[in-house]
């Protein structure tokens, strides 16, 4: 099992990014201010449910996360 796919909007610093990954090893390199801890703390929220999105609000829009999870383990197992 692995994350396959991440979009989130309008939560902390991100107002629309969605994310790619492959099995393995993923990073996330950017300059300051570009969202990256912002964007582990969706997947953290999405993955385990701990904290609370609702309270990410962008300006009055809600927050939205969707996280796609590659179920199929014996083929991603390396």
């Amino acid at each position: 099992m692995y994350l396959n796919k991440v979009t989130v909007k309008n939560f902390k610093a991100i107002t629309d990014m969605e994310l790619s990954f492959t099995p393995g090893v993923n990073l996330l390199i950017g300059d300051n201010g570009t969202g990256k801890s912002s964007m582990l703390e969706a997947i953290g929220f999405k993955t385990s449910g701990k904290g609370d999105a609702s309270t990410e609000i962008s300006y009055g829009i809600p927050a939205e996360i969707t996280a796609f999870i590659d179920m199929d383990s014996e083929e991603n197992a390396n």
